[in-house]
């Protein structure tokens, strides 16, 4: 999995390994696909945090961010409907 400039200096800033990206888009424990920007969404966990990487499957660019407010993120996409 290639990860672009931004997304390994986030990933540092939160202590987040390349491994657990792998892990979460490989084994997520909920998935989902962004239809307004075209990108999938996997959700997993990270020390009582949702870990969260948007990703594109025939792309070559990996964005990892974490965060506690996942829950929020996800009703907002699914009431405007910009996710499926």
């Amino acid at each position: 999995m290639h990860f672009t400039d931004h997304a390994l200096e986030r990933m540092a800033l939160y202590s987040i390994s390349p491994e657990e990206v792998d892990r979460t888009v490989e084994r997520p424990e909920r998935r989902f696909f962004d239809v307004a920007m075209g990108r999938y969404v996997a959700i997993g966990e990270k020390n009582w945090h949702s870990l969260v990487v948007v990703y594109e499957k025939s792309g070559d660019e990996t964005t990892a961010y974490r965060t506690s407010k996942i829950d929020k993120i996800v009703e907002t996409k699914l009431s405007s409907g910009e996710v499926d």
